[in-house]
């Protein structure tokens, strides 16, 4: 007497020895083998095929994989959406996360069709992004570098949705605060002393930059490829049309910044307000040799690293970046705004916040600054020029000596 069978799975039955499936999708029967005679083999083909033909009558029976997308959307949509620098991080990104092996069946990420990536996936490359960490050095990948690598996933999609490849975001599912959450980094406050250290003691073209940003709270990228017909120092306020999130916007100038922009010398071969003609190099043995350049703005790679060198010269310590965090609380500050609860939305206007809730964390600030200022007049009230005619206090070394003779006297 022969052994009875095994039930079968949902939508399946014998037929022989072997299983076939049979079920229907929107009126329509599908049926076949799967070739096994094994239960859960058969069950495991069957959830295979089903989520197969369930996807080809929802979305065709040419899917699109996710290479294919994120193919497209660095062709077609990036350029035009997203400045050089963000569409470089995007593809830095996309670089980490496609070779993920993160599918049903540890397939790469980029070899998924995009509707088969849902929370589990997200998840996995989660997890696949922190046990790896960063492949050039090793060291383990913060929350941040995460999230910048599913944001970059999650603009995919969006451009997807828009072909109608895709008709959700799986991004949306995903709760980020809670499986990759970012703590609010502390600013970094630099003292009015090292800011007036730094612009003195930088190149003209150079420190007159960098008091400007402290002046207006302009991103450093803003600053640099600002244009002079963008000023509007008649009506005290700047233009700005190159901006991070691409949304123009305007930024009040005061009277120090006025001053400082008006007396900026301008140069005919170059429509940039802040220009440079000649390019530093280090030879062999620390030799400095000065080579004239078609006068235009300062390049992007060759700017941060020349703030950085004259940042840490001045014997100071704080980032390019950490001007426009001063602008933000001296403005607080200067106009009294801490108490005023409307004002928080003149200053996110300003600094070009996408939510006041960044622009809030100025309000709540409460992390000390050593502001040993000896001269009567704050420095956002100190245009360029002025900030050049004070005689700053010598700088304090480790060991509590101090540099230079200089000492300190009365604000012009």
């Amino acid at each position: 007497m022969s052994k009875p069978k095994p039930r079968p799975p949902k939508f399946c039955y014998w037929r022989g020895d072997t299983l076939y499936y049979r079920f229907t999708v929107e009126g329509q029967e599908y049926r076949g083998s799967l070739h096994t005679a094994d239960v859960k083999t058969a069950a495991a083909r069957l959830k295979t095929e089903r989520e197969r033909i369930l996807a080809a009558v929802k979305y065709g029976e040419h899917r699109m994989l996710l290479a294919a997308a994120a193919l497209r959307y660095f062709e077609e949509v990036a350029p035009h959406k997203l400045k050089p620098s963000a569409m470089a991080r995007y593809h830095t990104s996309w670089r980490m996360i496609a070779g993920l092996p993160v599918g049903p069946r540890k397939e790469a990420l980029q070899d998924l069709h995009l509707d088969q990536v849902d929370n589990k996936v997200l998840l996995a490359i989660i997890r696949e992004r922190q046990a790896r960490g960063n492949a050039r050095t090793g060291q383990p990948v913060d929350n941040g570098t995460i999230n910048r690598d599913l944001a970059a996933l999650a603009a995919i999609f969006m451009a997807a949705i828009g072909w109608g490849a895709i008709d959700r975001n799986p991004m949306r599912d995903l709760e980020r605060s809670i499986f990759v959450p970012e703590a609010d980094k502390p600013f970094d406050m630099p003292p009015w002393l090292d800011i007036a250290r730094v612009v003195q003691s930088a190149p003209p073209m150079l420190g007159r930059l960098l008091h400007t940003l402290y002046l207006t709270g302009m991103r450093l990228e803003e600053a640099a490829s600002l244009t002079r017909d963008r000023l509007r120092l008649g009506r005290a306020e700047v233009q700005l049309l190159d901006t991070k999130n691409r949304k123009p916007r305007v930024v009040p100038l005061s009277p120090a910044a006025i001053a400082t922009l008006r007396t900026a010398p301008a140069n005919l071969c170059t429509p940039f307000v802040f220009w440079v003609g000649e390019l530093t190099r280090f030879g062999k043995g620390g030799a400095v040799q000065k080579v004239p350049v078609e006068p235009d703005r300062f390049s992007r790679i060759s700017l941060s690293a020349n703030i950085s060198r004259e940042i840490t010269r001045a014997g100071a310590t704080f980032r390019a970046h950490d001007l426009r965090h001063r602008f933000a609380l001296d403005w607080l500050d200067a106009n009294d705004i801490r108490s005023k609860p409307g004002g928080i939305y003149d200053l996110q206007r300003i600094m070009g916040h996408h939510s006041v809730t960044v622009t809030e964390r100025y309000r709540d600030y409460s992390g000390g600054i050593d502001d040993s200022w000896p001269f009567p007049a704050p420095l956002y009230a100190l245009s360029y020029d002025q900030v050049l005619a004070l005689q700053l206090p010598s700088a304090k070394n480790d060991d509590g000596t101090k540099d230079g003779t200089a000492t300190a006297t009365a604000a012009p």
